[in-house]
């Protein structure tokens, strides 16, 4: 588990796919990014993953790339525990 370095994007489709995923993400620290059911072909899963509760960023579809690009490049920058001392640990 990645933990929160962890970037779930759940997009167009019908049915509650992903919803397990998108607490579990949450549950772990992770940012989670939804399409806007305003500009989904099909709003049951994006529906469905707001409706958990467990969402960050409710976007259009030409703002989540650049979204994910701009949340990357911030876990980028951030230590991980690979990045500490073997002596030290991020603290959670």
């Amino acid at each position: 588990m990645f933990g929160g370095n962890t970037i779930g994007v759940v997009l167009s489709g019908s049915g509650s796919d992903g919803t397990d995923a998108v607490q579990t993400i949450k549950k772990h620290g992770g940012t989670v990014i939804v399409l806007d059911p305003r500009s989904s072909e099909h709003v049951g899963m994006p529906s469905a993953a707001i409706s958990t509760g467990a969402v960050d960023y409710v976007l259009p579809l030409d703002q989540i790339a650049p979204a994910v690009v701009r949340l990357a490049g911030r876990l980028a920058s951030e230590p991980s525990d690979g990045d500490l001392p073997p002596t030290m640990t991020a603290s959670k």
